[in-house]
């Protein structure tokens, strides 16, 4: 399923996903495996998800074509990346979650590049096949439990601005953070609450 043709980026040639256009920026996602439990049709789907239900994504991104085209589009998978893998083993992590955007964009779907990073260390990869002033998405939820990835989180969010200048970020997690707040401010973020959250928002 590869996307022969698409255009490559960095010393990993990395897939590019092209930047969404949409007429109205999508304010609201769910994720991928809760599709079913809302008739909203101007949605983004994610897959801020457990690593059981990528499997689809990595090996038949094929079969998500059809859920996503009666949507707004979605957001590239975002593939586990662990500060105690290998360094191949997360840049892998990268190229898959930029593979199969590209794919899927090759089938006519608005796909927003998700960026993941585990330290600085990978900054001189997580950002590559994102195009300049094209939409991202980050996540913060599993990092902000442990004090150290917390700690990475926004240094990795102000790089990726830095490189990518997104003309709108959004944001999977939370919002509760001094700089986050005020980069909230500054740039054009739109908050992704988790599932759990939204059901609390809508009781």
């Amino acid at each position: 399923w590869f996307p022969y043709g698409v255009s490559l980026d960095g010393p990993y040639d990395i897939p590019i996903v092209r930047k969404p256009v949409f007429d109205v920026w999508p304010i609201r996602a769910r994720s991928f495996d809760k599709r079913g439990q809302t008739p909203d049709m101007k949605l983004l789907l994610h897959w801020y998800v457990k690593d059981h239900k990528l499997v689809t994504p990595a090996t038949h991104p094929e079969r998500l074509v059809s859920a996503l085209a009666d949507r707004a589009g979605g957001i590239t998978p975002d593939f586990t990346m662990r500060t105690n893998d290998r360094e191949d083993r997360r840049i892998f992590a990268t190229w898959m979650n930029r593979a199969v955007g590209a794919f899927l964009v090759s089938r006519g779907i608005e796909m927003v590049p998700n960026a993941r990073w585990s330290s600085s260390h990978d900054w001189h990869f997580a950002f590559d096949g994102i195009e300049d002033r094209s939409a991202v998405s980050v996540s913060n939820l599993g990092c902000w439990r442990d004090g150290t990835l917390r700690q990475t989180f926004v240094p990795g969010l102000e790089a990726l601005i830095d490189k990518v200048n997104p003309e709108v970020i959004y944001l999977h997690g939370t919002l509760n953070h001094p700089r986050l707040k005020q980069l909230q401010r500054q740039h054009h973020i739109v908050h992704i609450p988790t599932h759990w959250a939204s059901i609390g928002e809508t009781r």
